[in-house]
């Protein structure tokens, strides 16, 4: 089994202040959500999404897969169906579907 990349630990405030993101704000959430699909944790991926996290990021690693790829590589079908609702305009980060 391929091991994720190394993430940073916590969000700087930053990632919590909606609104302007500084780019580095928007990696650090990115890798947030990267680690979440990584270890199939589907409330933490809602929840950075909803924050504005992108779907289509990818890991800095080797294989610079996406994290609905690896979803998919996974097997966890909540999350490929997390991030393939994600386009959608009244994405709700509580919603079961």
């Amino acid at each position: 089994m391929q091991r994720p990349v190394s993430f940073v630990r916590g969000c700087s405030d930053a990632c919590r202040v909606r609104g302007e993101k500084s780019q580095e704000a928007i990696q650090e959430m990115n890798d947030k959500l990267l680690n979440a699909v990584y270890f199939g944790n589907d409330l933490q991926v809602k929840s950075w999404l909803y924050d504005g996290a992108d779907c289509n990021a990818r890991f800095r690693d080797e294989h610079n897969k996406t994290a609905l790829i690896v979803a998919t590589e996974k097997g966890n079908n909540e999350i490929v169906s997390i991030c393939s609702k994600r386009g959608r305009p009244q994405y709700d980060r509580w919603s079961s579907e």
